[in-house]
């Protein structure tokens, strides 16, 4: 019995193992930090930014970023717009989440070929459901060029991801993306406490990247070492940052790289190990190192010297402190909350006149990491900006608010005075109140939306706005954290158009030129132009006032005046009392139509004193359609040195065909 106990005994003992051993695995994976990249692939990424399309610069960036990347964050690939033209489908899983091999990520987007449509919220939706968002902490990056092309409001889709997510984030980096696009991007990212950063260019790209890493691989909380059972201090190194030669140490936020200590011939060094333990102990081969450690934009190196058999701590100094703002509308004021961009640069410019950039952060209140010193910030929201020196003391936090003096301007157009508003086709120009010397206005602003709201220094500004030919200016005044609303009459109306043949008779649908001109003519005779169209219906936007309606197709032509009144819409039929003809030529012997080498010409019906007659219209197609006024007309038909004249008539509202035989008398 006492065997066959401890036989029991064992085998309970091993399923126990056998049962507890996969969970424990389990929850070690689902501890790892896991992230995926989104990128955009669509047909705009062959767009070129400095003689290199937007793909390159992104597969070059990429390559750059997982060859840094931390190796304790498992890192995921989705993309979309690669495979298919016109599929909003076209999203898939390049590579699943999981450690990362830097070759093997960058060949995956080499291989990216760009073709189709931006679905950038399925796309965001498909990583946060691979991320389990509901489950553990997500993040997902998002790279793109431009908005949702797919029928999704990504603005809308991350405040639900948000709601339902345990800590689901998404950081974005509009690449050469239009002011006008930017808003909808940003959402995504303040929906879900994500960064918001625009990137211009190739460095720019490089520059975002390696920020949105930054912040990471800052929230990335991993396990101090276990301490010792035993009293004994085992051989290895032991590295400590801190902020100053008197601490105090760095706690999170560390990134720790052991390379070769001489550098290759490119300047870069070759990689031994990396960590982002906050204080590592490293178990490294007797020899000669190099460590550079990392947080924020801080970092400091030195070169090491190894034994194995022995213990020993490195302490690196950062020389570094803490640096947060905040910006503020005035002195005192509200402060901005989202829109914002900082923007951290050496305090001298260049020869010329560039500053070199040191950090960026688009989020209300940044928290910076930097080396002691001096430093210039610029803080941008709307068209509003602000520039301020601060100095870093090391192991210190300096807080700086920046006051930006300005405020918000919202604007509105009506057809006039408390009358209806204009909701589409306006242009809107914020600009200085005085013109300089050629006459001109030095634009501030500019935005196409119904109700724009400006963000603009507190000042005086002129304010142009234009809707089809109407226009209208205004002068404003912005004061510091108010918000100013300024209605603008635009003492315009709508004028339809639409020509016929003849009253009662069949309107023209194509082919048409109308000209909208002044109603009196110039001393010469010339009427000056106001507005232009060639469509069949045109709708135009008018100042209220008279004009001169011009309209002309083929030869037939015709002129009325009109009344426009503000905030009415003008319905003007116009009748040109003209017909069309197609002319047949057939041959006077075969009694063939001719088909080649025809030349038409209709002319009036009268002889001047010397015998000739004026050109009507020309024509050398093999049956040219003529629209021409009511009347009589002189025709001249010649093929070769076959010729034949005749006279044809044209009434109001005729659509017929006339046979010409050529060669006959």
């Amino acid at each position: 019995m006492g065997g066959l106990a401890m036989l029991a005994r064992c085998l309970f003992i091993a399923l126990l193992v056998l049962f507890l051993g996969p969970r424990s695995l389990l929850a070690a994976d689902q501890s790892t930090p896991r992230t995926i990249l989104v990128l955009d692939a669509s047909g705009s990424m062959w767009g070129q930014i400095d003689g290199k399309s937007k793909i390159e610069i992104a597969r070059k960036s990429m390559g750059s970023l997982v060859s840094g990347w931390n190796p304790n964050i498992h890192l995921g690939l989705i993309a979309y717009g690669h495979r298919r033209k016109g599929d909003c489908q076209d999203i898939e899983t390049v590579l699943p989440v999981g450690p990362v091999n830097a070759k093997t990520f960058s060949a995956k987007v080499n291989g990216l070929m760009p073709k189709g449509k931006t679905p950038l919220g399925a796309a965001v939706r498909m990583a946060a459901e691979q991320l389990k968002f509901t489950e553990a902490k997500a993040t997902v990056i998002l790279v793109s060029d431009g908005l949702e092309t797919c029928n999704v409001d990504p603005c809308k889709l991350s405040g639900e991801l948000e709601a339902k997510g345990i800590d689901f984030t998404v950081h974005v980096i509009g690449f050469d993306i239009k002011k006008e696009e930017q808003a909808q991007l940003q959402c995504i990212a303040d929906n879900t406490g994500g960064m918001f950063i625009l990137a211009k260019n190739a460095s720019g790209l490089h520059d975002a990247l390696e920020a949105v890493e930054k912040v990471v691989e800052q929230k990335v909380v991993v396990a101090e070492p276990k301490p010792k059972p035993q009293p004994v201090v085992e051989p290895g190194v032991r590295l400590v940052a801190v902020l100053s030669d008197k601490g105090p140490e760095v706690e999170k936020g560390l990134g720790w790289r052991i390379t070769e200590p001489k550098p290759n011939q490119d300047g870069s060094y070759k990689s031994i190990t990396y960590t982002s333990n906050a204080k590592p102990v490293l178990k490294l081969a007797s020899g000669t190192y190099r460590v550079h450690v990392k947080t924020g934009d801080a970092s400091a190196e030195t070169i090491i010297e190894v034994d194995a058999s022995k213990a020993v701590e490195h302490r690196l100094n950062l020389n570094a402190g803490y640096l947060k703002l905040a910006a503020f509308l005035k002195e005192g004021g509200s402060r901005v909350d989202k829109g914002l961009g900082w923007r951290i640069t050496e305090p001298k410019a260049n020869f010329e006149g560039a500053y070199k950039n040191v950090s960026y952060q688009s989020s209300a209140v940044p928290l910076f990491i930097l080396p002691q010193g001096t430093y210039r910030v610029l803080v941008k929201t709307g068209d509003a900006s602000a520039v301020t020196q601060v100095e870093v003391k090391a192991a210190e936090a300096t807080e700086q608010a920046v006051i930006l003096n300005a405020g918000y301007l919202k604007m509105a157009a009506f057809l006039k005075e408390g009358g209806s508003r204009v909701d589409k086709g306006l242009v809107w120009r914020i600009t200085e109140p005085k013109a300089n010397l050629e006459g001109a206005y030095k634009n501030v602003s500019y935005q196409s939306s119904a109700v724009p709201l400006f963000i603009l220094p507190q000042g005086t500004y002129r304010v142009l706005v234009k809707t089809g030919d109407a226009s209208a200016v205004t002068q404003v005044d912005v004061k510091a954290d108010e918000i100013t609303e300024q209605a603008v009459p635009l003492n315009a109306g709508y004028l339809k158009l639409a020509a016929f043949n003849k009253e009662g008779g069949k309107r023209y649908g194509s082919g048409l030129g109308w000209r909208i001109t002044e109603p009196k003519p110039n001393l010469d005779g010339t009427y000056k132009n106001v507005s232009y169209q060639s469509s069949a219906v045109p709708l135009f936007i008018l100042p209220e006032g008279s004009y001169r309606v011009y309209v002309k197709i083929g030869n037939a032509s015709t002129a009325v005046q009109v009344e426009v009144k503000a905030d009415e819409a003008t319905e003007q039929p116009v009748f040109l009392n003209a017909g069309s003809v197609k002319l047949v030529a057939e041959d006077a012997k075969s009694g063939q139509q001719m088909t080649s080498g025809l030349g038409w010409w209709v002319k009036e019906p009268k002889a001047d004193l010397e015998g000739k007659r004026k050109d009507v219209a020309y024509s050398s197609s093999a049956t040219p359609i003529f629209t021409l006024p009511e009347g009589t007309y002189y025709l001249f038909v010649k093929s070769g040195t076959i010729q034949t004249e005749t006279e044809f008539q044209v009434q109001a509202g005729d659509e017929k065909e006339i046979k010409v035989l050529v060669g006959s008398k």
